[in-house]
């Protein structure tokens, strides 16, 4: 084996750097390049390759920086982690990346911030994308956002939020599932669920716009299926769930008050048909009794 080593201070003092690096660049060249690798491997797995600092005792681990480097021309550098390629023919995986914080074995472990820089003078932050790749024969990856489980506390809240800003409309937050070309499966699913509680209540799912501002009105509220070219639209039902030992939730459906012109109106219309064919009828009808007594009014 091949050992680089700084040299020790037998005072106990610090140890001596160990730098690495390529010359500078002449006027007209590039400077070199440093390359980290471990050799192929005739029969067996290759060799790893560990950057990492060193324990302390009594004071804080050596942090790793992983920078590219400054220019004044083009774009700024970049930093690929990509795991490795599998050419097994059967059942062989890519590598794995694996970004993790620190664990904190008696207090809180760190954070992971994934963030891009802040915009120059005259343009813009950079996007975030986290997709996961398209699949040539199968499914392609799942991508799951989520807290961990809280022991003896809650599990940690997650927020999707766009930013603020001072010049046209405000940041858009858009979910929407995927599309399927296939000619007999259906769009994806869109499923937003409060969260459960084993012992007791489940969550509000709580749906409105926000306040508006001094010289505006508040945003609308739009449930509405889409259209459809060729069969049925789908329909839309709004309900209380059943309930067991005791009485099912309340429905109420109203406008809200106002203190100038008129108050709001509620419309429960039917639909409309180009066939010759009756409209959609409005139906109100009070509730039923499964035991025999009275109906509601």
């Amino acid at each position: 084996s091949v050992s680089l080593v700084s040299g020790s201070n037998s005072a106990g003092h610090s140890s001596g750097a160990l730098l690495m690096s390529t010359a500078d660049g002449g006027a007209t060249g590039v400077s070199g390049i440093i390359a980290l690798s471990t050799g192929t491997s005739g029969s067996g797995n290759t060799g790893a390759i560990y950057i990492g600092s060193g324990v302390a005792t009594g004071g804080r681990a050596g942090a790793v920086y992983l920078t590219g480097g400054t220019g004044d021309t083009g774009t700024g550098a970049e930093i690929l982690v990509q795991g490795g390629t599998s050419t097994t023919a059967t059942s062989g995986t890519g590598g794995k990346v694996i970004i993790s914080s620190g664990v904190g074995t008696k207090s809180t472990s760190g954070e992971l911030v994934l963030s891009t820089a802040k915009a120059g003078t005259a343009g813009l932050s950079g996007l975030i994308v986290l997709s996961t790749g398209d699949a040539t024969d199968g499914n392609s990856g799942g991508l799951y956002i989520g807290s961990g489980l809280g022991a003896s506390g809650r599990a940690g809240h997650v927020y999707v939020t766009a930013g603020s800003g001072n010049s046209g409309s405000g940041g858009e937050v858009v979910i929407k599932a995927g599309t399927s070309t296939f000619s007999k499966g259906t769009g994806g699913k869109l499923t937003i669920s409060s969260g459960v509680s084993t012992a007791t209540t489940s969550g509000d799912l709580v749906m409105l716009t926000a306040d508006a501002g001094t010289a505006g009105i508040t945003g609308m509220i739009t449930l509405s299926t889409g259209d459809s070219s060729s069969g049925n639209s789908g329909g839309i039902y709004i309900g209380s769930g059943n309930g067991a030992s005791g009485r099912a939730g309340h429905v109420y459906v109203r406008a809200g008050s106002g203190n100038s012109g008129s108050g709001g109106e509620l419309v429960l219309r039917g639909g409309i048909t180009s066939f010759g064919a009756s409209g959609g009828s409005v139906s109100l009808v009070s509730g039923s009794n499964s035991a025999g007594h009275s109906s509601g009014a």
